[in-house]
């Protein structure tokens, strides 16, 4: 008989007797797989953010934590568990707004004109702007996937 899994946990095993996994060894496995996204996020970037950093305005996640707004359109998206250095990749989507006159929707690593580092250990800093990237603007749905170390 093969072995069901239920959230992590044998439920039965070829010796027909339940077995328990250890969930946080699990997790740091999953963590470290090639191949996988290290961390990934779906949130409201319109969201109050209070307090701030928010967990309130995240839908859904894997290894992060909270995010961070540090301005209109600005946000650092903040790991559970840190990457062992900045050489990760990041992948990212926003949609725009329903404020036609906006055009909100470009997601764009790092801040233009600000020279604070984008990704780090404990998390990455990004920004939602216009089409013409004049202006950042709060997305209703921003997506991000980290891949790597």
């Amino acid at each position: 008989m093969a072995d069901i899994k239920l959230d992590g946990l044998t439920v039965a095993s070829s010796s027909g007797s339940p077995t328990a996994v250890n969930l946080d060894s699990d997790v740091a496995s999953r963590i470290t797989a090639k191949g996988i996204a290290k961390a990934w996020v779906n949130f409201d970037g319109t969201n109050a953010f209070s307090p701030n950093p928010s967990t309130t305005a995240i839908r859904d996640s894997f290894n992060i934590s909270s995010i961070l707004e540090n301005g209109a359109g600005w946000y650092k998206a903040n790991f559970g568990t840190n990457m062992s250095d900045t050489n990760y990749a990041v992948v990212g989507s926003a949609r725009p707004d329903s404020n036609t006159t906006s055009f909100g929707g470009h997601f764009l690593l790092g801040r233009y004109g600000n020279n604070l580092a984008v990704t780090e250990v404990d998390g990455v800093t990004f920004t939602t702007c216009k089409n013409d990237q004049s202006t950042y603007t709060e997305s209703p749905l921003i997506c991000v996937a980290i891949f790597g170390s």
